[in-house]
């Protein structure tokens, strides 16, 4: 699934693109609300790739996950019917391929659970509901604080903090998705590892 994303400033990631290094040495503190202005929009560009990134996982899943479930049913309802209709009289039909309709059925539900195509649906949906709702208070409190000009050392760094704790809670729910991943298939990130 996911590959652990680097916070703002690092590697960029396979599976999405992180921003480019944020080198605060040479930020112009003298125009302060520019260039907080700039980083907000730097670390809502990040959380937003991220919701974005699991939002179209998430898509691919769940077509993946109901045409599972759907294959599933019918090739269970049709390797029960089989042996039934060769019992009403219909010879044309062997039985035998009743049990092997069966295995199918459980074939397909065997390759979403191995593989975690359904959870992986759910925890999807669960990162871009958890990211859009952190984003949204985010927003709504920088919208707030932001009113007046930042012209003190306090308010700047009262504006890093909150850019920080956002970027730091988008951080933990991919650092949460990373493991219960990882954990589904003990062995990929071993492998994953070894490709770096």
């Amino acid at each position: 699934m996911t590959e652990h994303r680097l916070p703002i400033g690092g590697e960029r990631s396979q599976d999405f693109g992180v921003p480019s290094s944020l080198d605060l040495r040479s930020a112009d503190w003298s125009s302060s609300d520019e260039t907080l202005a700039w980083l907000f929009h730097r670390v809502e560009a990040y959380a937003m790739d991220a919701r974005d990134w699991y939002a179209k996982d998430k898509r691919v899943k769940q077509r993946t996950s109901l045409a599972l479930t759907a294959t599933m049913i019918v090739l269970g309802l049709v390797g029960i019917l089989v042996p039934l209709a060769t019992t009403a009289g219909l010879d044309t039909l062997n039985p035998s391929w009743g049990y092997v309709l069966l295995a199918c059925a459980v074939g397909c539900a065997a390759i979403d659970r191995f593989f975690g195509v359904s959870t992986a649906w759910t925890r999807d949906t669960r990162c871009v509901q958890s990211i859009n709702a952190m984003m949204c208070d985010f927003q709504l409190e920088w919208a707030s604080v932001s009113r007046a000009s930042a012209n003190s050392n306090g308010e700047i760094d009262r504006r890093m903090g909150l850019l920080r704790e956002f970027s730091h809670r988008v951080n933990e729910v991919i650092a949460r998705e990373t493991i219960a991943w990882t954990t589904q298939f003990p062995h990929a990130g071993e492998i994953r590892g070894g490709r770096r």
